[in-house]
């Protein structure tokens, strides 16, 4: 018959052993609590189990188990994650092999390099401007008012050019156009007829009378009544 071995035992709810109840390395058990206890060798007595993990209550589908043992909502969390460590270096396509900070990285590269773009090419049309003879402003500068239009380049470079309501038939008749942009010296200007009556004014010599740096003066055709048209080539400064 097989010997029997009997660790010493309570049946009585919430007893624990004292330490001289027991021998080192001894075992003592209550039956009631269903619980053990040993004797380590500094003579303390320890209920075994006692640092195992307990029951885990069930969280949700979108929690997780944290390391400080608490459920914690996930996009939560995520929201909140610091982005240590990302670089905006690059602004390459994202890769299916990148993680997810390299891939915030290129997008937020991409994202300020397409910006820049953007301000510099709102920064080719707007408002010529120079200090001292360097360009200040934008590269180019277009505009209209009811002397004609105009354009202006960052070089300094300006165009001016409009059409003229018709002269009458007249060997002695001159008009004065206005310039719509002062010109800083007197520009070159070309003047053309237009119209039906195009031929017969280039034949009656219909030319610039003079210019200023503000006005033409285009004398009007012999027996010919035409609009024409002028342009002027010059500096804004």
């Amino acid at each position: 018959m097989a010997d029997i071995i009997k660790h010493k035992r309570s049946a009585t709810a919430a007893a624990v052993p004292a330490a001289g109840q027991l021998s080192l390395g001894e075992l003592a058990i209550n039956t009631a609590d269903g619980k053990v206890y040993l004797k380590k060798s500094d003579g303390s007595v320890v209920l075994l189990g006692a640092d195992k993990e307990g029951a885990i209550a069930a969280g949700t589908t979108a929690q997780y188990w944290r390391g400080d043992k608490t459920w914690q909502d996930l996009p939560t969390a995520v929201r909140a994650a610091l982005l240590t460590g990302l670089s905006t270096a690059s602004s390459a396509d994202v890769a299916a092999t990148d993680t997810v900070l390299a891939a915030i990285g290129k997008l937020q590269a991409t994202a300020s390099r397409l910006q820049l773009e953007k301000v510099a090419r709102s920064g080719f049309v707007g408002t010529v401007s120079q200090l001292a003879g360097v360009p200040t402003g934008a590269i180019i500068e277009r505009g209209s008012n009811a002397n004609g239009s105009y354009v202006r380049y960052a070089d300094g470079t300006q165009i001016c050019a409009a059409l003229t309501p018709s002269m009458s038939a007249s060997t002695t008749g001159v008009r004065t156009e206005t310039f719509p942009a002062v010109f800083i010296a007197t520009p070159f200007v070309v003047v053309t007829p237009t119209g039906v009556a195009r031929a017969a004014a280039s034949e009656a010599n219909d030319v610039l009378y003079d210019a200023t740096t503000t006005t033409c003066v285009i004398a009007s055709g012999r027996g010919v009544s035409t609009p024409f048209t002028y342009m002027a080539f010059g500096r804004w400064f």
